[in-house]
């Protein structure tokens, strides 16, 4: 074998170790990229269980009033809270109404649940409550992404449970709240 019959081998070397190298490269980018969607799955997960479990702790306080907090925080699509009703007995406002001032019961669920969703909506979140399926408790729903905070069937929108079963790929908590 002469010189001139072994032209251009070290090329095709080259190029198949780049190859290999390409490769290599590829999958350490899809494991990195898998890394940061689990971080950020854990982000969520971690303020949602904070958020659940404050909200929990304040009905646990404000257990008499446990209805309202169920009222002020059931999901409804694009529908503002409802505000508690301020003709009987000449209740003030809940929203003239803050911890350090003397509040009913109902006023101390309406500024909770106000102050829970806003934490929420902070974060990019959903927060809602909802009787638990199979109990006779309420839970406690937050949602990311396109989850809804809610029990429901999966085939007509992307919802956190479905018969209180997880959904696949679903992206929320569910806690159940005190009764």
């Amino acid at each position: 074998m002469t010189y001139s019959s072994q032209r251009g081998i070290g090329l095709i070397e080259v190029m198949v170790a780049a190859l290999i190298l390409a490769v290599a490269v590829l999958g350490f980018m899809a494991l990195q990229y898998r890394s940061l969607e689990a971080a950020n799955e854990a982000y969520y997960r971690t303020q949602a269980m904070s958020m659940a479990r404050d909200l929990a702790e304040r009905i646990r306080a404000n257990q008499f009033a446990q209805s309202n907090y169920v009222e002020y925080l059931t999901y409804k699509k694009s529908e503002p809270a409802p505000e508690p009703d301020d003709e009987d007995e000449g209740v003030v406002m809940p929203t003239a109404c803050t911890h350090t001032s003397t509040c009913n019961q109902e006023q101390f669920a309406y500024v909770d649940a106000m102050e829970i969703k806003a934490k929420a909506q902070d974060v990019g979140m959903q927060i809602a409550m909802q009787t638990c399926s199979g109990v006779a408790r309420q839970c406690i729903y937050i949602a990311w992404d396109e989850t809804l905070p809610k029990d429901g069937d999966p085939s007509t929108e992307k919802v956190c449970t479905s018969g209180g079963t997880y959904v696949d790929a679903s992206r929320c908590i569910v806690m159940e709240a005190y009764e």
